[in-house]
């Protein structure tokens, strides 16, 4: 949930308009409608080693982040392990 929140004020900084109930109203679809043998394709791509959407996705949200001069410490510490771990691959 952190990760949406910290998401949305990027956008939100960024001039985006968005419902302040967005972040929640995604965690819930996201929860409820789960399905338990679903994963991303990302968590694919690092079970497989192979290239992946980090920088598509955190990489640029910290970029824009950085921009408008917030800090995003979720994203952040997200985005650091998930570079180490696949820098091997």
């Amino acid at each position: 949930h952190d990760l949406l929140e910290e998401t949305h004020r990027v956008g939100v900084a960024a001039g985006i308009r968005l419902s302040p109930s967005l972040p929640d109203e995604i965690y819930r679809s996201m929860t409820d409608k789960r399905n338990a043998a679903a994963t991303s394709s990302m968590a694919r791509d690092f079970k497989a080693k192979r290239a992946n959407e980090l920088e598509t996705f955190s990489g640029h949200v910290l970029k824009k982040a950085a921009e408008l001069h917030l800090t995003l410490p979720v994203t952040t510490r997200f985005y650091a392990e998930l570079k180490k771990r696949s820098a091997s691959f």
